[in-house]
């Protein structure tokens, strides 16, 4: 797992690199305000939904509750 600023994933996406946008906040933070193209999966959900997720894909989760201005890349 590595941190990957908002800047550089900006950079990743207007370059169209494969990248999974994974939405950990609640659904009511989802409610408010989604991302395009990001799949949602509720922090407390994870663990239940690996399955979902293709672990040979780079995957970024994002929430709006961090504290560091960096993402995290997987």
């Amino acid at each position: 797992m590595t941190d990957i600023s908002p800047q550089d994933l900006k950079v990743r996406l207007d370059r169209r690199d494969p990248i999974v946008l994974l939405d950990v906040r609640e659904d009511w933070e989802t409610a408010l305000c989604r991302l395009e193209n990001a799949t949602h999966i509720p922090i407390e959900e994870i663990e239940f939904r690996t399955t979902e997720l293709d672990p040979a894909d780079e995957i970024v989760d994002f929430w709006a509750r961090s504290i560091d201005p960096k993402m995290k890349r997987y």
